[in-house]
C-alpha cells in the first residue's frame, strides 16, 4: 500500500519486519501509484514482510508486534 511508503530527506523508503522481528529501513524508488498502491524498486525480495501500520513512531532496529493473517 501506498501509507507504507514514506518520504524523508534522502528520499522514499519503508520498514520491513526483519528476521527478528525489528524494523528494517529499506530505501526504495516509487514507479507509479495506482488506487491506493505503490510500485517500487530497491532492495526488496519476494517474501518480504513491509510495515503498514504504526510507521510513524518507528525506527531502525525498533522491536515489532508482527500480526499474521
Amino acid at each position: 500500500p501506498s501509507t507504507a511508503v514514506q518520504s524523508g530527506r534522502d528520499g522514499a523508503y519503508l520498514y520491513l519486519a526483519g528476521p527478528d522481528d525489528t524494523a528494517v529501513l529499506r530505501k526504495v524508488r516509487v514507479l507509479f501509484e495506482h488506487e491506493g498502491n505503490s510500485v517500487v524498486e530497491g532492495e526488496l525480495k519476494e517474501g518480504d514482510r513491509v510495515v503498514v501500520e504504526g510507521i510513524v513512531r518507528l525506527a531502525p532496529g525498533l522491536p515489532l508486534r508482527v500480526l499474521d493473517d
